[in-house]
């Protein structure tokens, strides 16, 4: 019976930890976005994409 709880926990902390890899991927990706609209570059040359129209696509994601 213990042994099993054990298992259950470390489970759930692996299961913890990968939700918290995603989120912090997540993050980084927002971050690098924002980041390249600030700078103008990484946006327009990854899309192709006149900057006037990015900024508003990126502003309707925001809300």
């Amino acid at each position: 019976l213990e042994k099993s709880l054990r298992v259950q926990r470390i489970r759930r902390a692996r299961s913890d930890i990968q939700k918290l890899q995603f989120r912090r991927q997540e993050t980084n990706e927002k971050c690098r976005i924002s980041l390249g609209r600030v700078q103008g570059t990484f946006l327009e040359s990854e899309f192709k994409v006149p900057s006037e129209r990015l900024n508003k696509t990126a502003k309707k994601g925001h809300r």
